[in-house]
């Protein structure tokens, strides 16, 4: 029996990861939602794809254009493919998600690279409300939107994340003309290659990316971190 090649293995551990996805979330595979919602399911696509292109907050990009022909075959090999799911919602609306697949990234890691971000343990966070409850502190808490889109890859960091599919790449093209140049079609199917410089969703760095920035810019406001309870990366 011959062995699938490696595009074939890329595209089915694509799909299981969809389907693994969309039943922890509730959701279905983009193609299904789009013959269920139609128009509405594509302007979803639209409002969820925006961000790759640029933070809004920040005006600045996400994702730029990059031409195929100037990529090796490695490069097209090691590209993240988009997984892009529609969630049906109880109140009966529609919300596309969307992240990289970034499990092929370990592949590639060399030995001294590190990519974990440090994480709260719950006991950790159970104490700090306990110690906040008894000594009756206020405690706010805040979001920030597309948190890990703040963060930027280095200069010299080589990352592409790859759409398939005639419709999710042309909602890209929409989103910035600048990508049409760029499409090309791979075993009948429409695809697009971008070139990642921001710490996207499903990457394995991003994590670790948006932590040094919060971090960093909380120091420079002049807070400093808990000695008996910060491990240095």
């Amino acid at each position: 029996m011959k062995s699938a090649k490696p595009e074939q293995r890329d595209e089915r551990l694509n799909g299981t990861l969809q389907k693994a996805v969309g039943v922890l979330l509730a959701s279905i595979s983009f193609n299904k939602g789009l013959k269920k919602h139609g128009e509405k399911a594509v302007a979803k696509l639209f409002k969820e794809l925006t961000p790759l292109d640029q933070v809004a907050a920040l005006g600045k990009r996400v994702c730029v254009p990059q031409c195929p022909d100037a990529l090796t075959d490695e490069d097209k090999k090691r590209a993240l493919d988009a997984v892009v799911l529609l969630e049906e919602k109880r109140n009966e609306d529609t919300k596309v998600r969307s992240c990289a697949n970034g499990s092929k990234q370990r592949m590639y890691l060399k030995e001294y690279e590190y990519v974990a971000s440090p994480t709260v343990s719950l006991e950790g966070l159970l104490m700090h409300l306990v110690i906040g409850a008894y000594e009756k502190r206020n405690v706010i808490s805040f979001d920030v939107p597309g948190a890990f889109l703040q963060a930027k890859f280095d200069d010299d960091k080589m990352l592409l994340l790859k759409l398939r599919g005639d419709v999710i790449v042309d909602t890209m093209c929409e989103v910035n003309s600048d990508h049409k140049k760029n499409v090309r079609y791979e075993n009948g199917k429409k695809v697009l290659y971008m070139r990642v410089i921001r710490a996207i969703y499903g990457c394995i760095e991003s994590a670790l990316a948006w932590y040094t920035l919060f971090t960093e810019t909380l120091e420079e406001l002049g807070l400093v971190k808990n000695r008996y309870i910060h491990h240095e990366l």
